[in-house]
């Protein structure tokens, strides 16, 4: 099973408990932490981050370069002046390559031309 926490019965068990048994306090995945503890490192059980996920993104944005360049380049805030096209290029060639130590300004970007986008169809 890819995603145990998906199966019907976890589900339905999670949507059936009182909201009071899946927190305690300002702690969160409760239920969660205490059937894992034991079974992986404490540390992990006790965090609260979802971790990075700059290395999916980067390759989502190697796969679909052409896509997210034309969609930038030719989009909403180029065409306005409220982003450099230049600059945007050279970040987005930069996070295509590896180089990816702020990704947000490009992700942000395509986030906004692709809402932009949807209500222009309207």
């Amino acid at each position: 099973m890819e995603h145990p926490f998906l199966a019907q019965p976890v589900v339905e068990l999670a949507l059936a408990l009182p909201m009071e048994a899946l927190l305690s306090g300002s702690d969160d995945r409760i239920l969660f932490r205490r059937a894992v503890a034991g079974r992986i490192p404490q540390s992990i059980v006790e965090r609260h981050a979802k971790g990075d996920h700059s290395g999916i993104y980067q390759l989502g944005l190697q796969a679909h370069q052409s896509v997210v360049e034309e969609l930038l380049m030719e989009g909403w805030l180029v065409a306005n002046r409220l982003v450099g096209k230049e600059a945007l290029r050279d970040e987005l060639l930069q996070a295509a390559q590896g180089y990816t130590p702020n990704l947000w300004p490009i992700l942000n970007a395509v986030a906004v031309e692709l809402w932009i986008r949807s209500w222009q169809l309207f």
